[in-house]
């Protein structure tokens, strides 16, 4: 069994690629079952990487919680971003199906 991936703590990050309607934007990519094939996994990766232009405008008009500071929020995105990607590419080269919940 793979691992598991809960949209709801990628949520705001998908908003800022402009994927934040995960039903619209991924049909098809998740079975009934709520699984994602490594194949699907491939395609959603290349998904975030047409959006990167996306999420750094986006980036750019989110502005910090106060006592936070700009570079504290782009840092946590860009991390978050490089994890997602990570944990997909790890689901492809493992050939793993990644369990996929709200």
């Amino acid at each position: 069994m793979g691992r598991s991936l809960y949209l709801s703590n990628i949520h705001n990050l998908l908003w800022l690629c402009d994927l934040g309607r995960w039903e619209d934007r991924t049909a098809g990519l998740i079975d009934k079952d709520w699984k994602m094939s490594p194949a699907n996994a491939g395609l959603f990766l290349q998904m975030l990487a047409d959006s990167e232009s996306v999420l750094e405008a986006n980036l750019k008009k989110v502005k910090p919680a106060k006592g936070g500071t700009k570079a504290k929020v782009d840092k946590y995105f860009h991390d978050k971003y490089k994890r997602l990607k990570a944990f997909l590419q790890g689901a492809i080269d493992r050939k793993e199906d990644i369990q996929c919940s709200i």
